[in-house]
């Protein structure tokens, strides 16, 4: 398992390099930059530490395909979102979210708990 004091150095080093590159080629570069790179830390924590991952989240390929159904169906709203009611990319972006969640709500409360 990956240890904090590797996980933090890693944060730091993702922090100085969005920093840096903020100040390069503007802000909005360097926070894209930084949160790139948190998310490619958090994916490759999940698969180093891949049997906990499984194991905290309960993953069944079942759980793991709706989920990628969840966010499949997030990406297409986007453009739906943006052409048919002219809203900028952060609205739709958050409208496509909230959407997606509460399906994602409705699946997960409709869904029968049975063996």
């Amino acid at each position: 398992m990956l240890g904090c004091n590797r996980l933090c150095a890693i944060a730091v080093v993702a922090a100085v390099i969005g920093i840096a590159s903020g100040i390069t080629w503007g802000a909005m570069t360097g926070f894209w930059i930084f949160t790139a790179l948190v998310v490619a830390t958090t994916l490759a924590y999940a698969g180093v530490n891949y049997s906990y991952t499984i194991e905290s989240l309960g993953a069944t390929p079942k759980r793991v395909s709706i989920s990628v159904l969840l966010i499949l169906i997030t990406v297409a709203l986007v453009p739906v979102y943006t052409s048919a009611f002219s809203a900028p990319q952060s609205g739709a972006l958050i409208l496509a979210a909230i959407t997606t969640l509460s399906l994602g709500w409705a699946h997960g409360t409709m869904e029968p708990s049975g063996p």
